[in-house]
């Protein structure tokens, strides 16, 4: 069975607070929401005890508040080449310091389709892996939860509730729905409400293959070795084998180095006899021959 938490990271103006920060969260097994909520109860949803046959991973969203999207679109260019010319016109599209922005661009699966491209701060990164940390948890991935709207009917805008947010998605672009600016960007296309089940199930869908990973450039987690109990124990008799084995090498040269020193005595001490010298040991044996 697989269980995965789904978790929405705070705006990173909440975090600068001194209230208690209660994300909402969903919990789901085997693609299907068994619980949800917008409390603590995610920390029982996630430290329950789990059989040895559940796979867990914990998901992240974070606000369209603080990560906007934007798609663009390159017909004639390899999923990689439309993926790299997208973070750059994303970086030559964005205000403020090139260096303290961080901006992901995901990777298309075929030629000419439209490139999604996340762009956020590496403060607001700081402070949601701070977060998680202090939480105790670690993020198999960071979705932009804007990523999860999907893309609205022809000349129509969507306006989705997710996690608490309303998100305001057109054919290119995904952000936090503004009022006042609404009108003026859907212009005469009407602004629809997406429906919750229907939101539910694209959230759903991108959670197989998020589209994007804030987890990645620079934030991309250090991979750790684990160590296989298995490898160990055999790694342990390979160096007592060895230790045993390099012991055992003087030992036999000594043996046979005392038992070659033998037979050269007994050989002197015959010579010396058929010489009619008679002696105890090789040493007499020599002593009365010279």
């Amino acid at each position: 069975m697989s269980r995965t938490l789904i978790l929405w990271l705070p705006p990173v103006a909440a975090l600068g607070g001194e209230t208690a920060v209660r994300p909402a969260w969903l919990r789901v097994d085997d693609g299907v929401i068994v619980d949800s909520g917008q409390d603590d109860g995610w920390v029982d949803a996630w430290e329950r005890p789990q059989d040895d046959a559940t796979d867990g991973r914990l998901i992240a969203l974070a606000p369209a508040a603080d990560v906007p999207l934007r798609w663009h679109h390159y017909p004639d260019a390899a999923p990689a080449q439309a993926a790299a010319a997208a973070r750059l016109d994303a970086l030559k599209d964005s205000l403020g310091d090139a260096a303290a922005l961080h901006v992901v661009a995901g990777q298309p699966a075929e030629a000419g389709q439209a490139v999604p491209v996340a762009v956020t701060t590496h403060a607001a990164m700081t402070a949601w892996t701070r977060w998680l940390a202090g939480q105790g948890l670690s993020a198999a991935a960071i979705m932009p939860a804007a990523a999860a709207v999907p893309p609205p009917e022809p000349d129509t805008l969507w306006n989705a509730e997710v996690g608490g947010e309303a998100i305001v998605r057109t054919d290119d672009r995904a952000f936090l729905s503004d009022p006042e600016l609404d009108p003026l960007i859907a212009g005469e296309r009407p602004i629809v409400p997406l429906d919750p089940e229907r939101m539910r199930e694209a959230l759903l869908l991108s959670l197989a293959a998020p589209p994007l990973d804030l987890l990645s450039g620079a934030w991309k987690p250090k991979r750790s070795w684990a160590v296989d109990p298995a490898l160990l124990r055999l790694a342990k008799r390979l160096l007592i084998a060895l230790v045993v084995v390099s012991l055992l090498i003087p030992i036999v040269y000594a043996v046979r180095l005392m038992s070659d020193t033998s037979r050269a005595d007994e050989a002197t001490v015959d010579i010396a006899q058929k010489a009619g010298v008679k002696a105890a040991d090789a040493e007499a044996a020599e002593a009365e021959l010279d």
